[in-house]
């Protein structure tokens, strides 16, 4: 049993000696749409475009650092539009815009050798957004209306340019979804409402 601990503790060591950290700041412009299903007053949606920052803490493990978990804190707008006839047959457009928070933990896979100067990888990983302002029409929602914290998953793919031996060039895109409402009742009732975004990042990267 002693040597088990003895060699557990040793690979583990092993592991962190080998591990290599870094915080990358990044940002740019998300594609936010709105979905309502299952909506009688609403026809359709639109994307709409905002902005995108993202604060990370990159480590990295194992001899080849083939893997890295990267802890991500968040600030993002999603913007979109809904289209709606009323009964009297008169149209009309909605434009909605959340303001949120969030942290997601990112595992993240590099498909190019530690020793390249372009690291390609593929990352995934689950969000957690807290909604601290929701506005329609340039008014703001009641928020007993919007879900506070909501859900989802992230899914990109990039690459880190090295231009020194401390500092890269990180580029980034990909799409989030929800897995839950963002809204509790709006307009309707038991009506899903869920965002879909697509987003585009550049940033530093920067070893410690």
């Amino acid at each position: 049993m002693k040597l088990r601990f003895f060699l557990l503790l040793t690979i583990f060591s092993a592991q962190v000696t080998l591990a290599q950290s870094s915080i990358e700041l990044t940002s740019g412009i998300t594609f936010s749409k709105l979905n309502f299903e299952e909506n009688i007053l609403f026809s359709r949606a639109e994307s709409g475009s905002s902005v995108f920052v993202n604060l990370g803490y990159q480590y990295e493990f194992g001899k080849k650092r083939k893997v890295a978990l990267v802890f991500s804190a968040e600030f993002l707008k999603r913007n979109t539009r809904l289209f709606f006839q009323n009964f009297q047959s008169i149209n009309g457009v909605s434009s909605i815009r959340f303001m949120q928070l969030g942290f997601s933990p990112k595992l993240r896979y590099f498909l190019s050798k530690k020793e390249s100067d372009f690291r390609f990888f593929l990352s995934v990983a689950p969000s957690l957004r807290y909604n601290f302002d929701a506005i329609e029409n340039g008014l703001e929602i009641d928020q007993e209306s919007f879900e506070r914290l909501v859900i989802g998953g992230v899914y990109s793919a990039g690459f880190n340019y090295q231009i020194s031996n401390k500092t890269s060039i990180i580029v980034e895109t990909g799409f989030m979804n929800d897995f839950q409402n963002n809204f509790k009742e709006f307009y309707t009732i038991n009506s899903k409402s869920i965002f879909f975004d697509y987003y585009a990042r550049i940033g530093m990267s920067y070893k410690l």
